[in-house]
């Protein structure tokens, strides 16, 4: 009789406090310089129906076959947005996902960490003020951030008056089939200007 009432009690408790943060594991699947992305977008595609209608929504031409394992990937599809000038591109810096299950405790501070490890200067990257511990944070926050460094062309390499919208696909390794990714966001890291 003491386990079953023991069992009952451990199974009303809830969770220990705690907010962390990872890396996704991810691999570039290809990328381009046109599409018609007009600002900066993460398009989540968690089948290939999805990834279907995001490259005809956004006229990615399908030169190659994308063969996705979705049942252990997500296919993320990032967009720099419209350039004044062709010749822009876009390195992955990194994926990440930052949780709190407790208002109190500050999911950006785990994240900050990640962050300043893959040489992201935290000056670059704003957050957003869902991201700090306090009263408007939920009790379970869990957040998705993607980092891209924009690539500015060499001046001989551009034509000016020739916009372009720089596009990248992503490959993320994620736990299983149907492995949700809300609240995502995005911060791109401005380049210095081409040389």
């Amino acid at each position: 009789m003491i386990p079953l009432v023991f069992l009952a009690l451990l199974a009303n408790m809830a969770p220990p406090p705690s907010a962390g943060a990872q890396r996704f594991d991810f691999s570039t699947v290809t990328q381009g310089m046109y599409c018609l992305a007009e600002k900066e977008t993460v398009a989540v595609c968690t089948n290939r129906a999805e990834l279907d209608s995001i490259l005809a929504r956004f006229a990615i031409g399908q030169d190659g076959d994308f063969a996705v394992d979705f049942s252990a990937r997500v296919v993320l599809v990032v967009f720099l947005g419209q350039r004044p000038a062709t010749g822009y591109s876009i390195e992955p810096v990194g994926v990440y996902e930052f949780y709190s299950n407790e208002p109190k405790l500050d999911p950006w501070n785990n994240l900050r960490s990640l962050l300043g490890e893959d040489g992201v200067n935290l000056q670059d990257i704003k957050p957003d003020p869902s991201w700090h511990a306090g009263e408007g944070l939920s009790p379970l926050f869990i957040a998705r951030l993607v980092v891209l460094r924009e690539k500015c062309p060499r001046k001989w390499t551009t034509i000016k008056g020739m916009p372009s919208s720089p596009w990248i696909m992503l490959e993320l390794r994620v736990s299983y089939t149907g492995y949700r990714m809300d609240n995502m966001y995005l911060r791109v890291m401005a380049c210095e200007g081409g040389d």
